[in-house]
């Protein structure tokens, strides 16, 4: 357990707090963990850090650890260094706190210097939300207030950091603390109800081997490009260099020079695998009044070829990018969606705001950073056979299963009743 080494002076903008060091000696691999770089001096090259381990479910801390001088001008530390993970604040613990310590808003603000509207939005939570989702509770503007308020609380620091099971398992303090506070209950965070939508990404949760190639890289490699070609391109559009739709319209121009056709896709179709009982569980659904949505960055008429006429049909709608061939067969122009990446939440969104539906009535599956958008709408975010994204933070995903091979894993997240 983590112990002061000196006062911590609560209305400072640094707050010390030391053990002995234990984090590994790779900055980068403490942000993949979900570590929080709270105070950096460069000067001499010390860095505080107060960091929480999602999976565990368990804070750490360390002091004045001694980063390696030569590593300091290294561009990927030096981004690296500036990221934070966002922590969320749990709303009851921090309200019935305040009363069991007989504080007013106004006397938490002076032992604190938080100021007194930011601690307002603290102690409310979400009501838009499903009580299982993290969104029910107020992002902490920064993270170091959670240890400004438990030290003037005087509760453990974790006491105050949410966390998905803690709705779950103190749902009558839920309840209590609304009644306390007076909120009326139509307000107040809900349990899920039976699932009426549900949403897919394709690559790597629909489909086997996410760890190979994906669509992209499979139709590059099938007109006689490399792995890296690919993704050289989609590099440069990730770094801003261009927009979604010029990076189709090159990618159009790249497969157009080696004569790229329908008989490509077909080809790499029949290499792209579905997860075993893919057919029973979508027929499932569907049997159940589910709507099934798909929304990808791969193109149309390669899912709609891996899934088969029969599967394809039971979709409402394949979002996706969408090839254009002549009549020939070959391939004229690629033209890119909307919604990849971050803009996935925007096409869940919409599926909300056209059904009439709250968050609670939609589950998503995905399995990549792309994917990690659509949690923040409130939806049961469910990651599958994560690849290059922190599965077990709650600001991304609300739950995980890694080592799928079958889809009968993905009943357990949806509510057929």
């Amino acid at each position: 357990e983590a112990s002061t080494e000196n006062s911590i002076a609560t209305n400072s903008t640094e707050i010390t707090v030391s053990v002995a060091p234990t984090l590994v000696d790779d900055l980068s691999q403490n942000i993949v963990m979900g570590y929080n770089i709270l105070h950096i001096d460069t000067d001499n090259g010390m860095v505080w850090i107060e960091s929480y381990d999602w999976k565990n479910n368990a804070p750490h801390y360390s002091l004045n650890w001694k980063y390696p001088e030569e590593k300091w001008n290294e561009t990927k530390h030096v981004n690296v260094l500036s990221s934070r993970i966002g922590l969320r604040i749990n709303s009851c613990e921090l309200y019935f706190g305040r009363i069991m310590r007989k504080l007013s808003l106004d006397d938490l603000h002076e032992a604190t210097g938080i100021q007194r509207k930011t601690l307002e939005t603290y102690e409310k939570l979400n009501g838009q939300f499903a009580i299982e989702t993290m969104q029910i509770y107020p992002e902490c503007r920064d993270s170091i207030d959670i240890i400004k308020l438990a030290y003037a609380l005087n509760v453990r620091y974790e006491t105050l950091v949410a966390t998905p099971q803690y709705a779950i398992s103190y749902k009558a303090k839920i309840a209590l603390y609304g009644v306390k506070k007076g909120i009326r209950s139509d307000q107040m965070p809900v349990e899920r109800k039976k699932t009426k939508i549900v949403v897919f990404d394709f690559d790597g949760t629909l489909t086997k081997n996410a760890s190979l190639r994906t669509s992209w890289e499979r139709m590059w490699v099938s007109c006689g490009y490399t792995v890296d070609d690919c993704r050289k391109l989609h590099s440069e559009y990730s770094l801003g260099q261009f927009g979604h739709q010029e990076w189709c319209d090159k990618t159009a121009e790249k497969f157009k020079n080696r004569s790229f056709s329908r008989k490509n896709i077909e080809q790499i179709a029949t290499n792209i695998e579905l997860l075993d009982d893919c057919r029973d569980v979508l027929m499932l659904l569907h049997s159940k009044g589910i709507q099934l949505f798909i929304v990808s960055g791969s193109v149309d008429i390669l899912i709609k070829k891996v899934l088969g006429d029969e599967l394809a049909n039971l979709f409402s709608k394949i979002q996706a990018n969408q090839m254009q061939f002549n009549q020939d067969g070959f391939l004229e122009k690629i033209i890119g969606t909307k919604y990849d990446f971050e803009k996935q939440a925007n096409y869940v969104k919409g599926i909300i705001d056209k059904g009439y539906l709250s968050s609670n009535e939609i589950v998503f599956f995905g399995n990549s950073f792309n994917d990690e958008s659509v949690c923040s709408t409130g939806v049961r975010a469910v990651c599958i056979n994560p690849k290059q994204t922190v599965s077990y933070n709650p600001s991304y995903w609300t739950d995980e299963r890694s080592d799928v091979t079958s889809m009968k894993d993905f009943l357990q997240f949806i509510k057929l009743t």
